[in-house]
């Protein structure tokens, strides 16, 4: 059973690579992003699938067990806009921390090392608040997307017994009947 292609740099160089995923052992990607990582690994599925895959990584002795884990640093205030699948709320601290779906994590992800990989130069030159320019492209379309999909939905389901109910999660896209 060979490496499968295109995949070769995870196996080959597992040091080049991060895991984006929030949880057990994953440190903030300030901490860890270094010269030597060339490669984000985000996992793409639902909440419950995604800790699952996560949680199935091998052993060290593996080379998928050398990957590192990170977690993203959002800025405050961040939320998440792809409300067709609800948000998770993964803790509530001092701040809250919000689980983000797979294109916003990748634009916060691609935001946050385009910023910690910035020279002092540029960072003198740049402006404060608007280097957000991946975040800012992907929600604007997921935004629009989430609005099509609510305008073609009766009213979504309400679980307030639910765990990490969000209230008024859909306040604003809906018409009153």
């Amino acid at each position: 059973e060979g490496i499968p292609s295109g995949l070769e740099h995870i196996y080959e160089q597992p040091q080049s690579c991060l895991l984006v995923f929030p949880g057990a052992g994953a440190r903030p990607l300030r901490d860890v992003l270094d010269p030597g990582v060339k490669h984000l690994i985000l996992v793409d599925a639902t909440w419950r699938f995604a800790r699952e895959m996560a949680a199935a990584v091998p052993e060290k002795d593996d080379p998928l067990g050398r990957i590192r884990r990170v977690e993203l640093s959002p800025p405050p205030e961040t939320r998440p806009v792809f409300v067709v699948r609800k948000p998770m709320l993964l803790a509530r601290e001092e701040e809250e921390q919000w689980g983000f779906s797979t294109a916003e994590a990748a634009a916060l992800a691609i935001d946050e090392v385009a910023q910690l990989r910035r020279t002092p130069k540029e960072d003198a030159d740049a402006e404060s608040g608007s280097e957000r320019t991946a975040w800012n492209v992907v929600t604007r379309a997921l935004k629009a997307y989430a609005q099509i999909q609510l305008q073609h939905t009766e009213a979504p389901r309400m679980r307030s017994e639910r765990p990490g109910f969000i209230p008024k999660l859909y306040d604003g896209h809906f018409k009153e009947s």
